[in-house]
């Protein structure tokens, strides 16, 4: 593959050959600008430059874009045949969760409560989890994504002021309490099921840092993916308390998945990682409608967000007078 134009005299050739590796059909050598070199990772941004690029008349850009593509999928599967192991990427995966998830303490009746993530750690071993190299258990999340988290990332999928106020609130909680409502709004509606105690908002924020490693390990070809146990849970979590006309923000506080995905697609400049499109796949009995909201609200063209959930909003907690006689709640995705 051959992709140039009349600024790019700077090339390198790949010697990824099909018979180097024991085909009796030796395939061309793959040839990309040296100035694509350090964004092969990062298929979408070396698409960016082919699409600025002044190309030769007679050179479709729509085939360049083609042949950069197969280019870039031959050289990852060429480079994980050849560099993986059972510790680099070729079918690990990896379950991450930490202790301080459960200084996040609800109500003894609650539905979400501290069981929930021993239950899930419990599962995940008698699974395999923590048996071999294959299948590592993490205990511990590192202090700098806990940074990163609350520093850089969360900002991106909450306001400031959703923020600010959820760490008060919680910080201005006596060292004893648990299952005080933590996102009821003004008037004091809309916080009876979502609870916690003094340590709720670092449980939250640790959860999210739990996404945030677990996006960096398959990233940088350490597992291929990750199960993150954690709490509290986040999907109804939105920008702000309530998202998308919800009656509760249902257990959540602070959103992993949204921020995970904010995580991979931010520039590096800004501490992300620089990916172009991330695509969340949530199932749940409810719809994730804070997970909608952060991604989606203004038709970002880096996310698509698929929820699969039950249907009615006596279901998915919603106010809606003009609910359908089939007791079905239709919006969009």
């Amino acid at each position: 593959f051959l992709l140039t134009s009349h600024y790019y005299y700077s090339m390198v050739v790949f010697d990824i050959l099909e018979g180097e590796y024991g085909s009796p059909t030796p395939t061309p050598p793959i040839v990309v600008p040296l100035d694509l070199i350090p964004q092969l990772p990062l298929q979408g941004h070396g698409e960016d430059l082919i699409v600025d690029a002044e190309l030769p008349r007679d050179l479709s850009r729509n085939t360049v874009l083609t042949e950069w593509r197969k280019a870039c999928e031959r050289i990852y599967q060429r480079a994980s045949i050849k560099f993986s192991t059972d510790g680099f990427g070729d079918g690990v995966t990896s379950v991450i969760t930490d202790s301080r998830c459960n200084q996040h303490i609800t109500a003894n009746g609650s539905y979400e409560r501290a069981v929930r993530l021993p239950v899930a750690i419990r599962g995940a071993k008698k699974a395999g989890a923590g048996s071999s190299m294959s299948f590592p258990l993490i205990y511990t999340v590192e202090d700098r994504y806990v940074d990163l988290a609350e520093k850089k990332i969360l900002p991106k999928a909450h306001t400031r002021s959703y923020l600010n106020r959820l760490k008060n609130k919680i910080s201005a909680l006596p060292a004893d309490a648990k299952g005080v409502p933590l996102t009821d709004d003004s008037d004091g509606k809309g916080g009876e099921d979502t609870m916690g105690s003094r340590g709720s908002f670092t449980a939250a924020v640790v959860g999210v840092a739990a996404a945030l490693k677990g996006v960096d390990m398959i990233i940088g070809g350490q597992c291929v993916n990750v199960f993150c146990a954690i709490r509290p849970p986040g999907h109804h979590a939105g920008r702000e308390v309530r998202a998308m006309k919800a009656i509760s923000n249902g257990f959540c506080l602070l959103n992993a998945a949204a921020s995970a995905a904010l995580y991979a697609t931010a520039p590096r400049s800004e501490g992300g990682l620089g990916l172009k499109r991330v695509c969340v796949i949530d199932f749940d009995v409810h719809h994730g409608n804070g997970t909608q909201d952060i991604l989606c609200s203004t038709q970002d063209s880096r996310f698509l967000y698929v929820s699969l959930h039950a249907g009615g909003a006596h279901i998915n907690g919603y106010e809606d007078p003009g609910e359908s006689d089939d007791g079905l709640y239709r919006h969009s995705l």
